[in-house]
């Protein structure tokens, strides 16, 4: 009995390569912005600490407030940077899904025509079948 074989399976593994890049770009992105998120929390403790601390004098009252501006600008960057990532993030999960639909209707072509040529192949299976039990009964 002949082997199956889809005429389009070099379109299907160049597709299911494209898929899985564009799936392990979405999940750096992803990684990527779970870090930058994490940094952030990590600012938060920094600034709790800072508050916790107890002031004596001008000075160090004048050094916790510089250090709360810096931590002040260092959260406005990183919400920054968090933002460009998650948009990042978003256009790579779009892509990976766009991805996934092409993968899944060359996935879903091959399968029917799989179906149709094992239908092919039972049907001729029959036949050779039949014309023996024909030949048989003849003799």
């Amino acid at each position: 009995m002949a082997r199956f074989t889809f005429r389009l399976q070099t379109v299907l593994e160049h597709r299911e390569r494209e898929e899985t890049g564009a799936k392990n770009a979405y999940l750096d992105a992803r990684s990527a912005t779970l870090e930058q998120q994490a940094q952030f929390l990590i600012l938060g403790v920094r600034r709790e600490k800072l508050l916790a601390q107890n002031v004596d004098s001008v000075s160090s009252h004048q050094d916790l407030e510089e250090r709360l501006l810096q931590l002040d600008d260092l959260e406005r960057a990183k919400k920054t940077v968090i933002a460009v990532l998650e948009n990042e993030e978003e256009q790579a999960r779009k892509f990976w899904i766009t991805k996934q639909q092409d993968l899944k209707v060359l996935t879903k072509l091959r399968d029917d025509q799989k179906l149709e040529w094992q239908a092919n192949m039972d049907r001729l299976e029959q036949n050779a079948l039949d014309e023996w039990s024909t030949q048989r009964r003849a003799a």
